[in-house]
């Protein structure tokens, strides 16, 4: 038998402060990242998509790849700092039907958005 006793009131559990991240689920701040997101992702895939892999000589390749990159680079960041609001707001209160659809919306989101990224690592695989 575990020497654990059993406490039924352990007090206040310590809490994020998540506001570092954004103020609120309904925050326009966050509403604005996640459009200003879908629009660079789709102005991301308009101008990189099937251009990674043509002709180009080395040194235009290097140009494009650091565009790219730097572009990819600036979009995963904000894809993680959603994607974590999404889910330290979830775990704070697992209980809350309110929090739990936040993040399954936002994480359904995010993967629908990801989804039109999916072609970078497929032609940077055929270089």
């Amino acid at each position: 038998m575990s020497n654990i006793k059993n406490i039924k009131n352990i007090g206040d559990l310590p809490r994020w402060d998540l506001t570092d991240l954004y103020p609120s689920p309904e925050s326009e701040i966050l509403s604005k990242d996640i459009e200003d997101l879908r629009v660079n992702i789709k102005n991301f895939s308009n101008e990189y998509k099937g251009n990674i892999t043509d002709k180009l000589s080395i040194d235009e390749l290097g140009l494009v790849l650091y565009g790219a990159i730097c572009q990819y680079e600036k979009i995963s960041e904000k894809m993680g700092q959603i994607g974590s609001y999404a889910t330290l707001y979830h775990v704070t209160d697992t209980s809350s039907s309110e929090r739990s659809k936040f993040y399954g919306d936002t994480i359904s989101r995010l993967t629908d958005l990801s989804n039109d990224l999916i072609f970078f690592d497929l032609e940077l695989n055929q270089l």
